[in-house]
């Protein structure tokens, strides 16, 4: 070693400043290769006319004649197997295909043909099985993430496939995204927006909650409802019918004769206003839902239009002790009409002022979207706020301030209906068949809590 270079050597060892190594970028067409060769990147779909792809394919397994077909139609054939003639639900027709394309394999016809088995998966179709031993045999052949797939996911054996990753969904530590939980575990990504994806997060929602029976704890209710959205924070799967029937039985059943945390409730309750709106207002949102489940919704409604009026009443209202003294005989009264299961329907009507305390709850965080009508004309449309109750055969409209309880036969047309944006004062009192006016020493709740009881049955204390 020269002096030159000794001395060189000495000078970088003594210097005070650390020499980084340089770090350059990593190529993205280098990550873009890696990615293709490992099977991780979903192939673009053909610009071929699959729809005549598909009969030009059915005619050919027909026939069982495949010399029509060119490399191009073998290379998108996969892709047209499920159209208007379909060889999926002809197992002869597809035996004869898959038995062609053995002389044919290309990675990307095998990755089509994933592509469709994840799609259609169906655990008792012969289709499904067919094409998963075809798939199993060539996995190898597809990329280290299919093969992965195959030999730790079971991804090519329908009887194994949806309890395994039924169970990685269940029992993942922190709430995550279907897609995220399966991409954690290498998983095509493609895996979570098909029927194999559906299937696995039914069988995890219902091993989570005992088939509908319980929700226990907040981690479990949150665990199925990060499953149950995408990374853009939409229900998955489009939000179709078949994810509402699973989420709303996941959310909502399991409280049919059980009450759940106040925290779990909120939760809940945000999620399927968010997702679904509210059902007495948006009816059409909920048809995926069970009525046993829409029925637990209802119940929860019906019991935040209640306390959302007396918790407005004590807020906005109330300023008089004699007011407040009354008030609380009042917020007794119906709370335990409600205990009891007694109010079937209820609805409240803000004035201004109750209105905007109602908009200070909603902006909370985690706090769901309430509904409500507006009081768009009173003798205070500031201040007034009435309630609206359907007590089996009754309906029953209370206000705030000194204004009378009024009570309606159910038929009545001239009662008020539920569920409006907007009353005017007249609505919510014309034609009412008894009413009862408010004193301080609380006489009147006698006399409606008998006349409830004449009509109904259902007393209160």
């Amino acid at each position: 070693m020269s002096e030159g270079l000794r001395d060189l050597l000495l000078r970088w060892g003594r210097a005070s400043h650390v020499v980084k190594p340089i770090s350059l970028p990593k190529s993205k067409a280098v990550e873009v290769a890696t990615c293709i060769i490992n099977g991780e990147t979903l192939d673009p779909r053909p610009t071929e006319d699959l729809n005549r792809l598909n009969c030009l394919l059915f005619s050919c397994s027909k026939n069982n004649d495949f010399s029509q077909l060119t490399s191009t139609n073998w290379r998108n054939s996969p892709l047209a197997l499920n159209g208007q003639q379909s060889l999926l639900t002809d197992i002869t027709l597809l035996q004869r295909y898959l038995k062609e394309l053995e002389n044919r394999i290309r990675v990307r016809i095998l990755r089509y043909l994933a592509i469709i088995y994840l799609d259609t998966f169906s655990a008792d179709s012969q289709s499904t099985k067919h094409i998963a031993n075809f798939l199993q045999r060539y996995a190898d052949k597809m990329g280290p993430i299919w093969l992965s797939a195959r030999n730790e996911h079971c991804i090519f054996s329908p009887a194994q496939t949806i309890p395994h990753l039924a169970n990685l969904l269940a029992t993942q530590v922190g709430p995550a995204t279907l897609a995220d939980t399966f991409s954690a575990c290498g998983l095509h990504r493609s895996i979570a927006q098909s029927n194999v994806g559906l299937f696995a997060f039914e069988q995890a929602v219902r091993s989570i909650t005992d088939n509908f029976k319980r929700l226990e704890g907040i981690h479990a209710t949150r665990t199925i409802i990060a499953l149950s959205v995408n990374k853009e924070g939409s229900l998955i799967f489009g939000g179709g019918s078949k994810v509402i029937n699973i989420l709303c039985n996941a959310l909502l059943l399991p409280f049919s004769h059980a009450s759940p945390s106040a925290e779990q409730r909120t939760e809940i309750e945000a999620f399927l206003l968010k997702h679904l709106k509210d059902p007495r207002l948006n009816a059409a949102c909920w048809n995926g839902a069970s009525y046993e489940a829409r029925e637990v919704m209802l119940r929860w409604l019906t019991k935040q239009s209640l306390e959302l009026f007396l918790e407005i009443v004590d807020n906005v209202v109330n300023t008089s002790e004699d007011a407040k003294r009354m008030w609380q005989n009042r917020k007794r009264l119906w709370r335990s009409y409600l205990s009891k299961g007694f109010i079937d329907q209820a609805w409240v009507v803000l004035g201004r002022d109750g209105e905007e305390y109602a908009k200070k709850i909603s902006s909370q965080p985690g706090q769901s979207q309430l509904s409500y009508g507006r009081l768009f004309h009173s003798t205070d449309v500031v201040k007034h706020i009435a309630l609206m109750m359907k007590i089996d055969s009754v309906i029953v409209v209370d206000w705030s301030h000194l204004g009378k309880c009024h009570i309606w036969p159910e038929k009545d047309p001239s009662a008020p209906a539920f569920y409006h944006i907007s009353y005017s004062k007249i609505q919510l009192e014309r034609g009412s068949e008894i009413s009862f006016a408010h004193d301080v020493h609380g006489t009147w709740m006698k006399k409606v809590t008998t006349e409830i009881f004449r009509r109904t049955g259902r007393q209160a204390p």
